[in-house]
């Protein structure tokens, strides 16, 4: 497969994710990203670093040797300059503008939920306390607030300048559903529990989700739906809560996601970037699916009394992650420089033929991080 090639522009979470898929599919990936030493350039195939705003020339240079250009970055003035330059005669670029104009704003999204009669949480004031509070673009848990109260919902908005939704607290198990396709033809992949912190942030992903094969469906139906009524062309993620047997969908992101995908593919063996990339080139054949395994996707931080699991904010932006097999006795770890000390962010990869299995080999490598027993990398 050497002869298949992605460009990736960016280098963080997004950005680690697919160069992490393509080299398990064996697609040789281009790293593009303004920062010296971004996480992903510790796994790409190439990196050059550059300001997609600023040398437009030497940018599209580089874009031409791709087969397709995958955005992993959320700017929007260089998402447009994206598009400017794969356009008719450039790489094809996997990234459907309108459709990540929608998903990117909550309130977009939200107006888009309730012309499609799909089930959200309540906007305050309805609703009954407590809310969350979040920032009506971007993604990820950067923002969110905890309100408590009506008083404390009153006071945010009275203190604040910024652009927030705030929606009533639904209390569930979190759960995230991909879908790929175009011109009305979607597949909905594995569907995967989203585990979170204190802070909201994803420090967990567990594939499959330990819920009923009829929700799962339930789930991948809403989640094809809302593709087929974006009149997706690409990739998107439908995150979601589950409370009394109900989804409570909380947001769709249109665009590469990071963390999920991963897990999808250590439990599943389909491979979401292989499915895109073949949606825009239809050059790649799709791997079957291998038989079910249980996989967790998760990150650690590392502290004077032993580790703590935290969310995904803790992953450094400046420091280059590689990939070790066995590290801590896990099946794969994603492993920043000078990884054996305190402050240092790990992220671990397991599978297992069953959950019970799966359980035992992370309770190992739970108890060596621990006790800071590091070994050999």
């Amino acid at each position: 497969m050497a002869d298949l090639t992605v460009a990736v522009v960016g280098g963080r979470l997004q950005g680690t994710e697919i160069c992490y898929l393509a080299k398990k599919a064996g697609i040789r990936s281009i790293l593009i990203d303004k920062n010296p030493a971004p996480p992903a350039s510790g796994l790409c195939d190439a990196f050059y670093r550059l300001d997609a705003l600023d040398d437009t020339e030497r940018l599209a240079e580089i874009l031409k040797t791709a087969d397709v250009v995958v955005p992993a970055l959320e700017d929007d003035a260089a998402l447009e300059r994206l598009c400017g330059l794969c356009g008719r005669d450039g790489p094809r670029l996997a990234f459907d503008p309108r459709a990540y104009r929608i998903s990117s704003s909550k309130r977009l999204s939200d107006a888009f939920f309730a012309e499609n009669g799909v089930k959200c949480p309540a906007h305050y004031p309805k609703g009954g306390p407590p809310y969350i509070a979040k920032p009506s673009r971007g993604s990820g848990s950067k923002g969110v607030r905890l309100l408590r109260s009506a008083a404390e919902a009153e006071a945010f908005i009275n203190e604040t300048a910024e652009d927030y939704i705030i929606q009533e607290f639904i209390r569930g198990g979190q759960y995230s559903v991909e879908v790929i396709g175009a011109e009305g033809r979607y597949r909905a992949y594995e569907v995967t529990e989203v585990i979170v912190d204190e802070t909201y942030d994803c420090k967990r992903v567990a594939a499959p989700a330990d819920i009923s094969g009829e929700l799962k469906s339930r789930l991948a139906d809403i989640a094809v739906s809302l593709a087929r009524a974006l009149g997706l062309t690409g990739i998107m993620d439908v995150e979601a809560i589950l409370m009394d047997g109900e989804f409570y969908v909380l947001e769709i992101d249109a665009r590469f996601p990071s963390q999920t995908p991963a897990a999808v593919y250590a439990a599943t063996g389909v491979n979401l970037l292989s499915e895109l990339y073949g949606l825009f080139t239809g050059r790649f054949p799709a791997a079957p699916a291998r038989p079910g395994r249980f996989a967790s996707y998760e990150h650690f931080l590392i502290t004077g009394a032993g580790a703590a699991a935290q969310g995904e904010h803790i992953i450094r932006g400046d420091a280059p992650l590689r990939l070790f097999k066995g590290f801590m006795g896990a099946d794969e770890a994603l492993v920043p420089p000078g990884a054996a000390g305190e402050g240092a962010a790990l992220t671990f990869i397991n599978s297992a033929d069953s959950a019970a299995e799966l359980e035992v080999k992370r309770g190992r490598m739970i108890k060596r991080l621990k006790n800071h027993e590091w070994g050999r990398l």
